[in-house]
Parts: structure tokens; sequence; C-alpha cells
């Protein structure tokens, strides 16, 4: 094998496989990964052998009191606890009686405040409960032709124009943009604009889950009154508010605010919106799945306002480094722990910049992907293998090959390098974030270890090693584990 070339391993009907080198010298080192690419929730065992060794043939799928189901069940967030909830709301939306066509949405009838200067607006108050709200006072702050954006009037004068004018016209470059991307977000209450509502009852969502929300969409605020006891009856935003002394929960301070959770929180809730129009209301499908949807959020935190995405935002590398740590600790499609965005996050990237290299049939550009992702009508991993005519198992081979050959020098083959990320790198997310690339385990004969579902382990191995276990190694799984792997050259 040369260096950098990434030879798959051919597992038979028995969930066995080996490979065999004919010289070694000693001072080679190889990278080897094994993947799961089953999608229900599950663990499997894999023994690792010298070359020629039969294994045990009682290998089982593990049980869901396993250790490792608790150690992937890691506690959620504040915002990934909303998230998750108002996702599963929303697909509970679906099944209403909808209107053949937005347009037949009524029109709000906010109820006025502050001496006729603004309007009421319900912010949820529960992260578990989403018929618990409270009312707030929104001002209109400023407004552009794609938004208006208000302020809660208990911050009106501490946050105030001048420090979020860069905010909101960073924000507004970048929504042509994004509906060119995804498509266009709904426009039920016929005013031909969205709103934001920056509101510190945000930030008091995410103080019964010892942190704080930086903001949300909620389906349920585009249908009549009937449909949510605290429904906005139209498009709107909820968006957190710096709190450096923690006035009303979490200190957030407003310099990481202004820099790091506004410019970013934006898009990303942007993208929900824009998603469940295309997906509810448009195919009245039920919903793009929780992690894909967060997966194509955190990806629209990289759109700048030039409309490029070459580059990674503030609040993605952090989320990158957790995953990295232990992939198969956090299944891609399993759930939307900080951990498990990473991952998501990753595997659109990847996608986005393989389209643009032409690299897929269905998708010529990362833009045709995201379009059929968003319009096609299909979910999760069957709506990435519509979008990209590529089967998923396939998919994680090359994805799992990058995440361990990016951005190293090992090969400049740009199938398994990202661009848009440097996975070997410090991060300027003012968080002194490094990427050190993947976390991988050292090989010892015989060895036994665990992978989740739909996740990979990744294993290295020199030379001496090798000679030691008869020129090579074999592994055998769990009986129904749909595995695949490589071997790498990675010296």
């Amino acid at each position: 094998m040369y260096e950098g070339e990434v030879r798959s391993l051919d597992f038979n009907s028995g969930n066995r496989t080996q490979i065999s080198f004919s010289t070694l010298s000693g001072s080679e080192k190889f990278s080897i990964f094994l993947i799961s690419s089953n999608l229900e929730k599950s663990s499997f065992n894999v023994e690792v052998g010298a070359l020629g060794s039969s294994g045990n043939k009682g290998l089982e799928i593990l049980s869901e009191d396993h250790d490792l189901f608790h150690e992937t069940e890691e506690e959620s967030d504040p915002t990934t606890a909303l998230h998750q909830r108002l996702r599963l709301e929303e697909a509970q939306l679906s099944s209403l009686d909808l209107p053949p066509s937005p347009s037949k949405f009524a029109q709000a009838a906010l109820a006025p405040c502050a001496d006729g200067r603004g309007f009421w607006f319900y912010v949820l108050g529960s992260l578990s409960d989403t018929s618990k709200y409270q009312s707030v006072c929104g001002v209109e702050l400023t407004r552009t032709p794609n938004v208006v954006y208000y302020i809660d009037t208990s911050v009106e004068g501490t946050l105030t124009l001048d420090k979020l004018s860069s905010i909101i016209n960073d924000f507004d470059k970048k929504i042509p943009f994004e509906r060119e991307l995804l498509g266009n977000e709904s426009d039920v209450d016929k005013n031909g604009t969205i709103s934001v509502l920056f509101t510190p009852a945000v930030n008091q969502l995410g103080t019964s889950g010892g942190g704080y929300v930086t903001g949300y969409f909620y389906g349920s605020d585009l249908f009549p009154s009937g449909g949510s006891t605290s429904s906005n009856q139209q498009e709107i935003l909820l968006i957190s508010t710096p709190d450096t002394d923690g006035t009303f929960g979490t200190p957030l301070d407003e310099g990481f605010w202004l820099s790091n959770i506004a410019p970013t929180v934006l898009t990303h809730e942007f993208q929900h919106m824009i998603s469940f129009n295309q997906h509810v209301l448009i195919n009245n499908d039920g919903g793009e799945e929780m992690w894909a949807n967060e997966g194509i959020s955190h990806l629209m935190e990289d759109l700048q306002a030039d409309g490029s995405m070459s580059q990674t935002s503030t609040e993605n590398p952090s989320r990158v480094g957790l995953y990295l740590k232990a992939p198969t600790e956090a299944p891609l499609t399993q759930g939307t722990s900080v951990a498990q965005r990473g991952g998501a996050y990753l595997l659109f990237r990847y996608l986005y910049e393989q389209a643009n290299l032409g690299r897929y049939a269905r998708s010529s550009t990362g833009s045709t992907l995201l379009h059929r992702l968003l319009q096609d009508g299909y979910h999760g991993v069957d709506n990435i293998e519509n979008g990209t005519g590529v089967d998923f198992q396939s998919i994680l081979l090359d994805f799992f090959a990058t995440l361990r050959l990016s951005n190293t020098g090992i090969t400049d083959n740009p199938r398994y390098n990202f661009s848009g990320i440097c996975l070997t790198c410090p991060q300027e997310d003012n968080r002194g974030t490094v990427l050190r690339g993947v976390t991988t385990l050292g090989v010892q004969v015989p060895m036994s270890m665990s992978v989740s579902s739909p996740s990979g382990i990744f294993m290295e191995v020199d030379g001496e090693t090798l000679i030691e276990a008869g020129q090579g190694l074999s592994f055998l799984a769990s009986p129904g584990m749909i595995i695949n792997g490589a071997v790498i050259r990675i010296e």
C-alpha cells in the first residue's frame, strides 16, 4: 500500500474479514476504522485477532442497558432539550387539518403595548411543556425589506440599535442566499417579512436546564391560535439577549453574544423556519428528522454575507471537537447532543463540499444538493441517498476516511480533505478550541471493542504488531451488524 491509500475491508456473510501484508519492515503505520451502518439504535461487539484466528463465535448485539448506551446519552444542554421538544411537537403539527395553502391562514391580530409603540408576543416558558408561556412586550427596533426587528422593552435601553446594527446588516445580507440555497419560508400573515424578537425571556427559558437557550423557531407560531395557545400567528424567530450579570438566568457575556451567538443563531433558526415550510406546509411530509434538521441548520451558520460557504462559523468548531473525541459515543442519527450535532454538521459540510467537486450524480453542486434535501420530500438517510444518488454505507466510508485523513498532510486527495474546516488546527472561535483530528485506539492482539450505530471506531497499528500477529489481522463482528471499514497507510 502507498501512503494515503484507502483500502476498503470486505466482510463476508459471517461478518468476518482479514487484512494481510506480504512484506513488512516493522516501521510502517496503518490506520484502521470500522463502521456500523445500522440505522436503528444498537451497538455491536467486534473482535480483532491475529491473522487466521477464528475469534469468538458467540458475539452478540449489546443490550440497551450496556454502559455504552448510558455514555452516548449525555445530558443535553438547554438548547438541545428545547429543540428536541420543538421538533417533536412540529411533527405532530403535520397531522392537523391544514388549510389548502398558507395563504388561507388568518393574519395575526397583535395586541398593542407600551402605549401603542409595540405588541405583545408569546415566548415559551418551559423546556418540556409548550403549553407554558409568558407574554412580553416588544417594540419595533428597525425594519428591512426582509425582517421587522423587535426588542423586549425590559432591555430596550441596554441592547440598542447601535449594538445590533452589524448583526442585523449581516443577517439581512445572508437571507437571500439562504433562500437561494434552501427555498423560501412561509408567509402566513401575508406581510412579506419575518419577525425577530430579541428578548431575555429566551434566556430565562434555559434557566431550568442549568444553561441558556440561544434562540428558537417554533412551527406552532404559524398556525391560528387553535393550533397552539401560545401561537404568535406569524413567522418569528425568538432570540436571546446578552446578560453579562446573569439578571435573567445564566450569565451571557455581551461581547461573546455579539461575536458568537447572535451571528450564528439567526441563520440557524431561519433554516428551521424554511425547513418547516418546505417539509410540513408544502409537502406535508412530517418534517425532517431532528438530527438532519440540526445538522443542516449548523451548516447554515457557516453562510457568509457574500453567500459563500468557504469557512467555519465561530460556534461549530467546539461541537466538532466533542464529536472527534469519541465518534462511536455520538451515533449520527440517534440524537442531537452537542457532540452529535458536531458530527451531523461535519457530515453535511462534507456532502456539500463533495457535491461542489462534482462527486454526486444527482447533485452537481452543493446548492443543488441543499435544494434537494429541503424540497424533495425525503427524510434523514433517505434524503441523503436521494440527494446524492449514493448509498449511505458508501457515504459513511468516505466520511470516516476523511475524518482520519483531512488536513493531516498524508494525502492531498480532495475526496478525503475538508476545505471549509481544518480538523487539525487551532480555531478562531473565541473559545480557544484546538482540533486535533479524530481519537484513535492502539491495536492490541487480541482485543474486543464496542461500536454504536451508525458510527465508527478508529484504530492505529504499526508494522511490528502486524508481524507479531502473522503479517495481518482478522476481524469478527456481531451478527446483524452492517459493517464495513478501511485500512489506510499513514506512514
